[in-house]
């Protein structure tokens, strides 16, 4: 089970790791532009996937 993240916090994903999803989506093409962020929320417990521009 997982869900897209719209927002830049590590806490949301930490969150969603303990309710039990399995997998989440940073939506990097239309927010979370920031790689800096992004590196920080992919410290958290859980897979992720980064949906990058193209441009990147």
């Amino acid at each position: 089970m997982g869900t897209f993240v719209l927002i830049a916090y590590k806490v949301v994903v930490k969150v969603l790791a303990e309710a039990g999803y399995d997998f989440a989506f940073i939506d990097a093409e239309h927010f979370m532009k920031n790689p800096k962020t992004i590196e920080q929320m992919m410290t958290a417990c859980i897979t992720l996937f980064v949906r990058a521009q193209d441009n990147l």
